[in-house]
């Protein structure tokens, strides 16, 4: 069988997309708020798909997935999977909803995503909220 024909291999998402993250702590690799995780999101969804995001967003926690359910992105800023969290999980499920299954095309997706991400400090709270400065007391 072709090689290009076989699925990707551990080996091959080690080398392309969780090398990338490593040297990250695991603080930064998670949105800081749910706002964060929103604006990732949807730029990643554009990144991926070539649209812009309108549908609907929810935020959730414990041991949900990030995934679209009947139209509605549930989104999971700090779920811990075997190999996920935060950033990197997001950016999995992004890409797997574009490519259902673990092919090249999801891989090199997933690799893309990364690349973005951690180019433009998502991981660095770049997409945090602004607060504003506080006025001194006259």
């Amino acid at each position: 069988m072709a090689h290009y024909a076989k699925r990707p291999t551990g080996e091959d998402y080690n080398r392309l997309v969780n090398q990338k993250w490593r040297g990250i702590p695991r603080e930064q690799r998670l949105p800081q708020s749910d706002l964060e995780a929103q604006r990732g999101f949807k730029r990643l969804y554009r990144k991926a798909t070539g649209r812009k995001f309108s549908g609907t967003i929810k935020m959730t926690t414990g041991n949900r997935h990030t995934w679209c359910r009947r139209g509605v992105w549930s989104i999971n800023r700090a779920r811990t999977s075997w190999h996920h969290s935060g950033w990197p999980e997001i950016i999995h499920m992004v890409s797997h909803y574009v490519v259902r299954n673990h092919t090249h095309e999801q891989l090199r997706l997933e690799r893309d995503l990364t690349d973005y991400a951690i180019k433009n400090g998502f991981h660095q709270g770049k997409l945090a909220p602004k607060t504003k400065p506080e006025k001194a007391n006259r």
